[in-house]
């Protein structure tokens, strides 16, 4: 992504007051996080990184098949309570209460 399209991205969600977008993972996710920092699923799968991981093989599967690499990307949310935070714990893929991470729009890259 170029310098111009990012700041523009960046000016279209500051527009709409957007300042920040949230990642929802499983608390036992959060000391690889602080360590390694927070990678796509492909990264932690690469780079051998030792961390819990919040999809199911399905999900996985999916991301990585889907013709767009989904899997590649940290996944990112708008509202800190997003509809599939429930699933994750109901499913039993978050252990506990999952914890949201507060994502600041200067640190998107592509």
């Amino acid at each position: 992504m170029q310098q111009s399209e990012y700041n523009r991205i960046v000016r279209y969600l500051k527009g709409y007051g957007i300042n920040c977008l949230y990642h929802i993972t499983s608390r036992e996710n959060w000391p690889s996080i602080r360590t390694n920092g927070l990678f796509s699923a492909c990264q932690i799968e690469t780079n051998g990184i030792s961390a819990g991981n919040g999809s199911d093989k399905l999900d996985r599967y999916l991301n990585r098949h889907s013709g767009k690499r989904l899997d590649e990307y940290v996944h990112l949310s708008f509202s800190a309570k997003p509809p599939f935070r429930d699933r994750l714990v109901r499913s039993g893929r978050c252990k506990g209460e999952p914890i949201v991470l507060k994502v600041g729009l200067d640190v998107l890259i592509a």
